[in-house]
């Protein structure tokens, strides 16, 4: 009966958290079809497939809702501003042919750099804005300095005549073995008026690269989030950005995409009812942030890894909740090794966090704020606390510090604390000092392999029920397997939740008479 109280009380304070696929948006009742090879084509032929256009540009000032501009291979080194806005059902698609053969990109390869001491120079680039210009040494950003005479190895200058300075770590000459890509440019799709943008909704972008764009890949406007709605965003990968994808609005669709090495962030969503599914985002600044009043979105499926950096670009969280962004469903997700934090809620609110695994994160550094889990407040002007977030079933393993609740910077309501239940934390050093403020509730979470036992610092001894033990006995931890062994303590160890009824594979939940702690629930095909 103990079970079955706790229980109802979890339900009331939180709804179900059903989750289906939205539909594609790239359903035609009638459709034109362009053709566009930078290679072969021309602004002045047809479109077709015989005589293509040279540009993505100018094919956007030509399609019409249910129209798709084929997009063959080549380096496009273009900002496609403009366009007509699609229909319901009727969208405008530009689809390349192969995803790593049809490249945009922002910035040019330079060769011909001549030396001067230690330093080397070259002049005639065409940069959009000065305070964006960027330097890529085999897609390594050099550091940029005020003065030519603080150049150092690894670093450049621009001086008042636009001419670039630069200087490699090693000191080799740049004209020999490296490739040395230079700003020009600041995105490449532009959903509402960014840089005179005009395509607002029913977009479809797919099958492509985007990459070294000096502010962020694709963007909107975080203020036009209603305005800016309905793209599908298909396969792509956008990489070497400053930002991969910037304030994804309102009823966006980004599935089996790739966000790598974007300098400060993979991706930001500020729309409501965005779904984010199938997607890899690693080694940006950023994993990916949820931001504004952002609400009703689904990250699921996905993989952030090994986001972060030591310099100014980002702390390094694989998810992002900040400010007042709320009823978010964060589900079956891998998070692993990034630098500040697995997830981070920094003014989210009330979102539905379950069946994630999140692994070997903050192994390299830690302080106050770095855990796997963090519940913090926004550091923006309205300082939001994080409350009323559920977190549940997610498999916490081999992190330094596990869980990091920061001292709430107002009184939270009971009925408003964070809650968490059904968690495992395996394999982990310590846990930080429980705040002085009430933040968060414990139940039936397990507490497994701490390194150090006698820096449990009391989070877990707040758990009205909490397993503790030794060995988990878990598949194959060290190959990323969490499935619990037949004889796993972990294994009916739950308390059902009506809202969560399935684990990370998408087995029913239970399998048993209660549910198993952690990500997954072990069948008896394990």
């Amino acid at each position: 009966m103990k079970k079955l109280i706790i229980v109802t009380l979890v339900i009331l304070s939180f709804g179900t958290s059903a989750y289906c696929d939205p539909p594609l948006l790239s359903v035609k009742t009638e459709s034109g079809i362009y053709y566009v090879d930078v290679n072969s084509g021309s602004d002045g032929y047809p479109g077709t497939e015989s005589q293509p256009f040279k540009t993505i540009k100018h094919a956007s000032t030509v399609l019409q809702p249910g129209d798709t501009a084929i997009i063959n291979p080549g380096v496009y080194h273009e900002n496609v501003p403009g366009g007509n806005s699609g229909l319901p059902g009727r969208p405008i698609t530009y689809q390349g042919v192969d995803r790593d053969t049809v490249i945009l990109r922002g910035s040019v390869t330079v060769t011909g750099w001549l030396k001067f001491g230690d330093i080397w120079y070259k002049s005639g680039f065409r940069p959009v804005t000065d305070n964006n210009i960027f330097i890529l040494a085999d897609d390594s950003r050099l550091t940029r300095v005020s003065s030519k005479g603080s150049i150092v190895p690894g670093s450049f200058f621009v001086d008042p005549n636009n001419t670039y300075w630069i200087r490699l770590k090693d000191d080799s000459n740049p004209n020999t073995g490296h490739v040395i890509d230079v700003y020009e440019l600041n995105s490449s799709f532009n959903a509402g008026t960014y840089y005179g943008g005009t395509a607002k909704s029913y977009i479809v972008l797919r099958n492509m690269t985007i990459e070294k764009y000096g502010s962020f890949g694709i963007g909107a406007p975080y203020d036009q989030v209603s305005l800016n709605t309905h793209w599908e965003i298909d396969n792509l990968k956008c990489q070497f950005n400053v930002v991969g994808l910037s304030y994804a609005s309102d009823d966006w669709y980004i599935h089996d995409c790739l966000f790598i090495r974007n300098a400060n962030l993979g991706c930001q969503i500020d729309g409501s009812r965005v779904t984010f599914i199938n997607n890899i985002s690693s080694n940006n600044g950023e994993g990916i942030i949820i931001g504004g009043n952002a609400h009703s979105n689904t990250v699921r499926g996905c993989n952030f890894n090994n986001n972060g950096d030591f310099g100014p670009h980002g702390y390094g969280s694989g998810i992002y909740l900040e400010n007042q962004s709320h009823s978010n469903l964060i589900e079956n997700n891998i998070i692993d090794g990034n630098l500040h934090c697995g997830i981070g809620f920094y003014g989210g609110s009330k979102n539905t966090v379950i069946n994630n695994n999140i692994i070997n994160m903050s192994m390299a550094t830690w302080w106050k704020s770095t855990a796997a889990i963090v519940i913090g407040h926004s550091y923006l002007d309205d300082a939001t606390q994080s409350v009323g977030n559920l977190i549940a079933y997610n498999t916490i393993w081999n992190c330094f510090i596990p869980l990091a609740i920061l001292e709430p910077n107002r009184t939270i309501d009971p009925k408003e604390v964070n809650v968490f239940t059904n968690n495992a934390f395996l394999q982990y050093n310590k846990m930080f000092n429980k705040p002085n403020g009430l933040v968060a509730a414990f139940n039936n979470n397990a507490f497994f392999n701490l390194w150090r036992i006698n820096e449990r610092n009391g989070i877990d001894k707040l758990d009205t029920h909490p397993i503790n033990g030794v060995n988990p006995l878990l598949t194959s931890p060290q190959a990323n397997n969490f499935i619990p062994l037949s004889n796993s303590p972990l294994i009916d160890a739950g308390v059902a939740l009506n809202s969560v009824t399935t684990d990370i594979r998408g087995v029913l939940r239970p399998q048993g008479v209660y549910p198993d702690i952690g990500a997954y629930e072990r069948t008896s095909t394990d």
